[in-house]
């Protein structure tokens, strides 16, 4: 079981160039989606003329987009890069005007998920995503992803010291301010960002 205070992660952790993140996106793949929902426009605005597009962390966090409408929309493909899960990019699709709207607003984590789980029936992966890259704090803390994977990572304390038991897709919505709490005790110890300490669960959790 690997430690992430014993040696390498304290060293490694806190270098990570986690808004270096990015995700090839293919023009092809998502063409006919926005088409069907008459979006062609924003495949434009993103696209051009490339085949590829890649989004970074840095680009979703940091760029001054021309609206939030393709803010969330390039979340989203950078979050489901080969068109989603079942309907999931469908559904967020067809409600992207009410997300936009949503997204940034500065809420109570409760609040927060409940606007944007009523809006195609959204779940906890795709909220903490619009959560972070938004850039919101929850109890004055900063938001992080919390998807499948990490919701495995932390349930099955596949990492010393960086446990939730019991913690499921299911009840993650009501646990997420605690996970809040172990990734920014995480990066405080490590010296890293939260989502420092969020990338390395993420990309190794499952690989010690």
């Amino acid at each position: 079981m690997p430690n992430p205070f014993v040696h390498p992660w304290p060293q490694l952790i806190p270098l990570i160039p986690v808004t270096d993140h990015s995700v090839l996106v293919d023009a092809v793949v998502w063409h006919p989606i926005l088409a069907q929902h008459v979006l062609q426009t924003m495949h434009t605005a993103i696209f051009g003329n490339l085949p590829t597009v890649r989004l970074s962390r840095d680009r979703l966090l940091n760029f001054r987009y021309p609206s939030h409408n393709q803010k969330c929309l390039e979340i989203l493909l950078w979050g489901y890069p080969s068109g989603g899960r079942g309907n999931l990019h469908h559904a967020f699709l067809k409600n992207l005007v009410k997300i936009s709207a949503a997204a940034p607003l500065a809420l109570p984590w409760p609040n927060y998920y409940a606007n944007l789980h009523a809006l195609g029936n959204l779940g906890i992966s795709t909220i903490t995503k619009l959560a972070y890259f938004y850039q919101h704090q929850f109890n004055g803390l900063h938001s992080v992803i919390l998807d499948l994977r990490l919701i495995d990572v932390m349930a099955n304390a596949q990492w010393k010291g960086l446990v939730m038991p019991g913690l499921t897709y299911g009840n993650a919505p009501a646990g997420y301010p605690n996970y809040l709490q172990v990734i920014s005790g995480l990066a405080t110890a490590l010296g890293c960002t939260p989502d420092q300490a969020e990338f390395t669960l993420f990309s190794f959790g499952n690989a010690f």
